[in-house]
């Protein structure tokens, strides 16, 4: 049985966030059960800087939703 690896990522992070900023903390395709000791790693080295933007990105993303407006479609007016 596989470790459970959530990367200290909530649920509203998954679903809300940047894909952009979660693909820059973690990348799935980078990701396999056999390259365990290279995600330990990159969980040491990539503590908590991301987590700021990523939890920034979920706020307004959330905001945006509950607005009914398309975060990826406000990101291209910006």
């Amino acid at each position: 049985m596989l470790k459970k690896q959530d990367f200290g990522l909530k649920n509203d992070d998954l679903l809300y966030a940047d894909v952009k900023l979660l693909n820059q903390y973690v990348s799935i395709r980078k990701l396999a059960p056999y390259l365990l000791r290279w995600v330990n790693q990159i969980k040491k080295n990539n503590a908590e800087k991301p987590f700021a933007q990523i939890r920034k990105s979920t706020k307004r993303n959330t905001k945006l939703i509950l607005k009914g407006i398309d975060p990826r479609e406000f990101q291209k007016h910006k």
